[in-house]
């Protein structure tokens, strides 16, 4: 009977620890009523311009999102690669709502969202928490809020808006 009233207390605080860390990732975002801005390696950075292109992945459409530090060549969708500069990506469905940061590679399969700044020598980094939220898509633009952190030198927060690319 003592094995089974200690079996139970222990999986009773292991369910409030999981309800506490949840409380704890919720909090790991706050949004600024800005222009995106923050540091990238260490650098001011705030956002010019940037794209979504889109594409299908069966029945879903997804886009790849990446905004700039400087002014790109060529105009809208037009837009010539590489651009000089830090850069911001990241890739999601395009349906309204909030996407947490919680992984740091692009390749896992766990269904989170990851956030990559470039630098402007070409280092990537992964933003470790935060979260990205889609607040308006049309047929030709997107526009949402980011709050993304991967240390006390890399980190954005604010709104942004970027016409799609099909």
């Amino acid at each position: 009977m003592n094995k089974l009233i200690t079996l139970l207390l222990v999986v009773g605080l292991c369910v409030l620890e999981s309800c506490d860390k949840e409380k704890e990732e919720i909090k790991t975002y706050s949004f600024k009523d800005q222009l995106m801005a923050g540091k990238i390696d260490g650098q001011v950075w705030i956002y010019q311009d940037g794209i979504a292109e889109s594409t299908t992945v069966g029945i879903a459409r997804t886009l790849s999102f990446s905004l700039f530090l400087n002014q790109p060549s060529g105009q809208g969708c037009n837009v010539t690669f590489p651009v000089s500069g830090s850069q911001v990506s990241f890739l999601l469905l395009d349906v309204l709502g909030l996407y947490i940061i919680n992984k740091t590679s692009p390749y896992s399969l766990d269904g989170s969202t990851s956030l990559t700044m470039t630098t402007s020598s070409g280092e990537m980094l992964f933003a470790k928490r935060g979260a990205i939220e889609i607040t308006n898509v049309s047929s030709t633009s997107v526009s949402g809020r980011i709050d993304a952190y991967a240390d006390d030198n890399n980190y954005i927060n604010g709104k942004f808006e970027v016409l799609i690319c099909k």
